[in-house]
């Protein structure tokens, strides 16, 4: 069996239901958007390169970083029944 590449594309939404403590306040405090690509090695083993956009509500407004990761995926391989 081949494994095949599989494109991942997440969003995540923070909302904050009630009083807040997060330093700017508001509901909404932070928002992640990240893409990436599974690449398999072997049939328990992957790797997946990806391209994160963060951004934060601070005090002074919204602060957006980037970053550039590596993830590793490992699979145990145990008994079937």
């Amino acid at each position: 069996m081949t494994r095949q590449l599989v494109l991942i594309v997440n969003d995540e939404f923070f909302i904050v239901p009630g009083t807040n403590s997060f330093a700017a306040g508001g509901a909404f405090t932070q928002n992640r958007f990240q893409a990436g690509v599974r690449l398999p090695i072997t049939e328990s083993l992957s790797v997946r390169p990806y391209y994160l956009l963060q951004s934060v509500n601070l005090p002074v407004g919204w602060e957006t970083n980037e970053v550039v990761g590596i993830s590793i995926g490992l699979k145990t391989l145990g008994k079937r029944k």
